[in-house]
């Protein structure tokens, strides 16, 4: 048999198995990590006619396979290759090898029989449309621009549905997303009270709630987000726990900090305090200098944080900045985003 091998012959076999994996496994991660059953029936239409093809067609090419001879079967081979960050980015990656597949088995098929190349390249075509959705529907939408942080030991307010009534007024005056923040010693069931009251507020207004520091809250309340401080929760653990679709926020106060969020797969990270805070008197300033060069250097969103107000806002917003995130300055909130928002260009 060997020395009936036609290169071309391996190639549709070996595309055969890339093809058949790829929707497998596409197929997986849709059902099992991602459970979304619309786009997890689309596909398996389109796997039933490329599924129907190969069965038809691989009983003539599976003789022409020659496992010894393939480099491909070493694990170095694709070493270069390995690196995935997540769900989603495995899933997205394995969409492109089936539209690779497609393309090779097109015109390769080209050669012995145009209704199946004409086959494959229709099937070429489903793949980039719906890789498309995919990335769409799996994004993190989220708005930086505005970034209020309704502290409750700032705000201290009697009843919980004042918080809800809180957050709906910013919203309204320009809050593009939401942060609620604790005091450390801040009883959790109070924080899950007040956090699901602004969310049945803010439902159905298109803004995100991130919470900050307490992972825990976030996973009960099913926020949309954690912002992490430097003794918090290391960003790898809280992401195992919350899961590919919530957004993961990060303090930093400088590059290499900024560098090491990243790795850890940081959404967006907060640099400052850019001035003086009133909230956090003891907290450093690292001033304009420092966000200049953590905007240089960042591959995620950046937003300034701390001690912005309405006397120094327009220095930041020359900057590259995706937003600015505030307490004291909530009073001018609506004049603020009229400002940022004029300058500004939505950050998601």
């Amino acid at each position: 048999m060997a020395k009936l091998l036609l290169p071309k012959d391996r190639i549709i076999d070996v595309n055969f198995n890339r093809l058949r994996e790829a929707l497998k496994i596409c197929e997986d991660l849709l059902r099992f990590s991602f459970e979304d059953k619309n786009l997890l029936f689309l596909l398996r239409q389109e796997v039933k006619k490329i599924r129907k093809v190969i069965l038809k067609e691989e009983k003539k090419y599976l003789p022409f396979r020659n496992v010894k001879k393939d480099w491909g079967k070493e694990y170095e081979y694709d070493k270069s290759f390995l690196k995935i960050k997540n769900e989603r980015e495995l899933l997205l990656r394995n969409l492109k090898r089936c539209q690779e597949s497609c393309r090779i088995l097109e015109e390769i098929y080209k050669l012995k029989n145009e209704k199946i190349a004409a086959f494959f390249k229709k099937e070429r075509f489903f793949f980039y449309d719906f890789e498309k959705k995919v990335f769409l529907k799996f994004r993190k939408e989220f708005d930086l621009r505005v970034y209020p942080i309704i502290d409750i030991a700032t705000f201290n307010f009697r009843k919980i549905k004042e918080y809800g009534n809180f957050a709906a007024k910013l919203i309204k005056k320009g809050a593009t997303l939401l942060q609620l923040r604790a005091p450390k010693d801040f009883k959790t069931k109070d924080f899950i009270l007040i956090g699901r009251e602004i969310l049945k507020r803010i439902k159905n207004k298109g803004i995100k709630l991130i919470i900050n520091d307490r992972v825990d809250v976030c996973l009960a309340i099913n926020a949309d987000g954690v912002h992490l401080g430097k003794d918090d929760m290391p960003i790898s653990l809280a992401r195992e726990i919350l899961g590919e679709e919530k957004i993961i926020g990060k303090t930093i106060r400088s590059v290499k900090e900024l560098k090491r969020a990243e790795k850890e797969g940081v959404d967006y990270c907060a640099c400052g305090s850019i001035f003086k805070s009133k909230t956090k008197e003891k907290v450093k300033v690292v001033g304009i200098k420092t966000l200049k060069k953590v905007l240089k250097e960042s591959n995620v969103p950046v937003c300034a944080i701390g001690g912005i107000d309405l006397s120094n806002i327009k220095k930041l917003l020359k900057l590259k900045i995706a937003g600015v995130s505030f307490i004291s300055a909530i009073k001018d909130i609506e004049k603020l985003a009229k400002i940022i928002k004029w300058n500004l260009k939505d950050s998601s």
